[in-house]
């Protein structure tokens, strides 16, 4: 039986151990899970507002299987054309949990 893959579980999954890697100063590798925890998480709205996916629950369209440095324009452009929805889904995925920019600029208060 082929994996489905869940978006959604691998955002939260890749955060989890972004924000583990950063709370022990190995930021370069934080840096890199937080981008993909980014990229999935943006992919787990992107679905649950109706992309298309294969069986085994990848994007169908070409432009929707892009890296998060390529992706954030593409998701704009898809939300944009959902009735709105983007708010309360977002929301929703990401209820309770801090944002990177929040995190560093935290951080970096701690440390000065």
């Amino acid at each position: 039986m082929p994996r489905v893959a869940d978006f959604a579980d691998a955002h939260f999954r890749h955060w989890k151990d972004a924000e583990s890697l950063f709370d022990h100063d190995r930021w370069a590798n934080a840096d890199h899970l937080y981008g993909l925890s980014a990229e999935c998480g943006l992919k787990a709205v992107m679905k649950k507002l109706g992309m298309d996916d294969d069986d085994q629950g990848a994007p169908m369209e070409r432009e929707h299987r892009k890296h998060i440095d390529k992706l954030w324009p593409v998701y704009i452009d898809f939300v944009e054309h959902r009735n709105g929805g983007t708010f309360f889904v977002a929301n929703h995925l990401m209820a309770g949990r801090s944002t990177t920019a929040m995190r560093i600029r935290t951080a970096s208060h701690d440390r000065t």
